[in-house]
Parts: structure tokens; C-alpha cells; sequence
């Protein structure tokens, strides 16, 4: 994992070194500070060339806060996930929410659609149906017009800010997706009871998450939300009022994994309790990381993450823009 500057530089001292050394260190310092930088392409950490999953699986990928009209790498993050899809046989595509920069959509014919959707994804094999969340810089515009858009595009799905998606593989294993609109939940601490009409919304949801869970039977189950639980983003950190929101339930219901976008790397997390964290945000910009006792895996370049589903287990891979694989997590279904 790449500390962040500050962290890196922490442990450079001199006040008792020699003034050659001295000198020598500075150089040092110098060279940290380049390789820093965002643009810097060495900033960026290797990894180990990636291997398809088996086709014969339940392949999908899961990218968040891309659209920059092809700016900040999503161009080719875009490309990468071609590739990487047709040689998975990728099934479908989910986007963690922030889907466009910086204010959303004004309408169904904002520029955006074509710049930084359908101009971008175009590789046969992301002609699939994108399950769709929805983030904050999205309600800075028209979330109504990205609801909408379900009706006119053949691969985009969104049929309310919050649903649920059922799979049953050929060995009639049942797989529960459920997209949760985070907005609302993440502003404030939500009592179900609520009548306060500017929360009664986000309680209504949180009901309708609750019985939604009760009432499946499914073996997996996997959440995606545009807000995190837990983050080692130097930007987004850990959240109080989504852990309190929503955590208990997650553990309540047996969830295997929680999926999520908002800060802008690639992480896995694994906090106290059952539940896997990931965090796939790293669809155009990055944002450095820190160091948390927590952390399986972050990496601060532009990417997505691959998830391949069987009957026992749940496979995530970390997979940068060149196509390398950072980071695979496995997960046995209990």
C-alpha cells in the first residue's frame, strides 16, 4: 500500500546528520516528493499480470466515480475494462454511483450521456446491463433524468435510486443484489420511527432494506452503495452515521459483502464482524490513501474491481488501467 506523503516523510529526521548526508537526504526527500505527485506515473504501484476467471462463472465488474468525459485515465480505465470483460465473459456491469462530474445530468439530453458514458464504455463486451447507483455529485443534478434513462438505453439500469436483483446460478445457488440510494443515509442518524418528513424517506428505506433482507433466502448476498462504512481515503474517512445506519443490519442479515464507491482508490476492508468491505472508486481521479489496521488492501490507481461468483466462494480482484491485478481477496460463503 502507498503512504501518502506526509506519512512517507515522517520517517526522514535530520536534525543530527552530517552536512553531506544532509545533502544526500535532501535529494532523497526530492525524489519522494516526484513520485508523489499525482501525475507521476511511477506513483502508481505495480502489479502481477492478471488471469481471466473461468468463463463458466458469475462474472461481473464493479466501477465508481468515472464520468469525466474520458479525463483523469477513464478512458482507459474504460478500455482496460473491455478487455478484461470479454475475456472474463463479464455478465454485467455495476457502477458504484458518481456516475457524472461535477453536478450529474441536467436532463436526458445533457452532453454527459454521450461523453462520458456511451462514447466511453464502447467495447463490445460492456454492451451489457450496467446495474446503476446513484452518488452525491449526481443529486447535484437531475437524478430523475438518470432514473429515466432506463427507458431509452439498452444496457442502463436504473428503475428507482434504491432496488434489489435476484440471480440463480445453474447449480440453483441464489444470488441477492440489493443498490441502496446512500444519499439520504449517510446525512444523519436514522430512527425507523421517524416522523420528521426530512428523514421520513430515508427511514422508509431503511425498512424496506430491512424486510428485504428478512425475507430472502438467498445464499449470497451483496449490497452496493455509492458511500462507504469505512474508507482509508484521505478525504473520505470513516463514516459514524453510515456505520451506525447501516452495519447492524448488514451483520443482522448475513451480507458477505458491502460495495461502494465515493473515495476515489481501490480498498478492501475488514473491520470487526462478517461482513467484506471493498470499495471500488478509482474509475477516473484518484485520491491518496493512509495506513489503517483495518486495511487488506488499498491502492491508489485507476482502476476497478473484477468479482467472480460460484456456489462456494466470492473472488475480487484489483485491476488497474494497464490490465495488472494489485490485490485478490476470496471469500468462502459461511
Amino acid at each position: 500500500m502507498k503512504l501518502p506523503l506526509s506519512k512517507s516523510l515522517s520517517r526522514i529526521h535530520f536534525n543530527n546528520t552530517p552536512r553531506l548526508s544532509r545533502g544526500i537526504a535532501y535529494s532523497l526527500l526530492l525524489f519522494i516528493a516526484l513520485q508523489s505527485c499525482d501525475f507521476f506515473l511511477a506513483d502508481w504501484p505495480t502489479g502481477s499480470e492478471r488471469a481471466p476467471f473461468p468463463k463458466s462463472q458469475l462474472n461481473f465488474m464493479i466501477i465508481g466515480d468515472w464520468g469525466r468525459k474520458g479525463g483523469n485515465h477513464q478512458k482507459e480505465v474504460a478500455e482496460q475494462m473491455g478487455i478484461e470483460a470479454r475475456a472474463d465473459s463479464s455478465r454485467f456491469i455495476i457502477s458504484a454511483g458518481d456516475n457524472f462530474y461535477e453536478s450529474g445530468v441536467e436532463s436526458l439530453d445533457d452532453s454527459h450521456w454521450t461523453r462520458s458514458f456511451e462514447d466511453i464504455y464502447t467495447a463490445e463486451a460492456l454492451q451489457v446491463k450496467w446495474y446503476i447507483t446513484v452518488g452525491n455529485h449526481d443529486y447535484e443534478g437531475n437524478v430523475e433524468a438518470q432514473v429515466s434513462y432506463t427507458n431509452q438505453s439498452d444496457r442502463w439500469y436504473l428503475p428507482s435510486t434504491y432496488y434489489k436483483e435476484e440471480f440463480v446460478l445453474e447449480d440453483s445457488t441464489h444470488i441477492l443484489f440489493v443498490f441502496l440510494d446512500t444519499n439520504p443515509l449517510s446525512k444523519e442518524r436514522i430512527d425507523p420511527s421517524t416522523t420528521n418528513p426530512e428523514l421520513k424517506e430515508a427511514a422508509v428505506q431503511l425498512k424496506w432494506f430491512n424486510e428485504t433482507l428478512s425475507q430472502s433466502e438467498a445464499d449470497w448476498r451483496i449490497v452496493i452503495g455509492h458511500h462507504p462504512l469505512f474508507s482509508v481515503d484521505n478525504k473520505h474517512r470513516n463514516d459514524p452515521v453510515m456505520i451506525d445506519n447501516l452495519q447492524h443490519l448488514l451483520e443482522r442479515h448475513g451480507v458477505h459483502a458491502y460495495f461502494s464507491g465515493h473515495a476515489h482508490s481501490l480498498q478492501h476492508l475488514k473491520p470487526e464482524g462478517t461482513v467484506e468491505y471493498f470499495i471500488s472508486g478509482a474509475g477516473s481521479k484518484t485520491r491518496n490513501i493512509h495506513a489503517s489496521p483495518i486495511t487488506m488492501a488499498a491502492e491508489s490507481v485507476p482502476g476497478f474491481i473484477a468479482v467472480s461468483l460460484t456456489n462456494e466462494t466470492l473472488i475480487a480482484q484489483f485491476v488497474d488501467f494497464k490490465g495488472e491485478t494489485h490485490h485478490e481477496a476470496i471469500i468462502h460463503r459461511q
